[in-house]
């Protein structure tokens, strides 16, 4: 339970700090616990570059090599007005 307050308490901050939209969800079960989460910012004033983050971490309660780790980081570049 400790481990899920730092979490949650790292996830509130970072957002702060990074002033960017950062969705997260957290879903426990009987047989493990995920965190998902996605990272969005521009990287420029006008908006042409971005960075695009998504991850997700699941850990097992009984068996640890069930446990999964993901993490895609995208960056894109706006070449249009809209």
């Amino acid at each position: 339970m400790r481990h899920l307050a730092f979490l949650i308490i790292s996830i509130f901050f970072t957002t702060l700090v990074l002033k960017a939209q950062l969705p997260n969800e957290v879903l426990v079960d009987d047989e493990q616990v995920s965190h998902d989460f996605f990272f969005f910012k521009d990287l420029d004033i006008k908006g042409n570059y971005s960075v695009f983050t998504q991850g997700r971490f699941s850990v097992n309660y009984e068996n640890k090599e069930l446990n999964t780790t993901f993490l895609a980081t995208y960056l894109t570049r706006n070449i249009t007005k809209n």
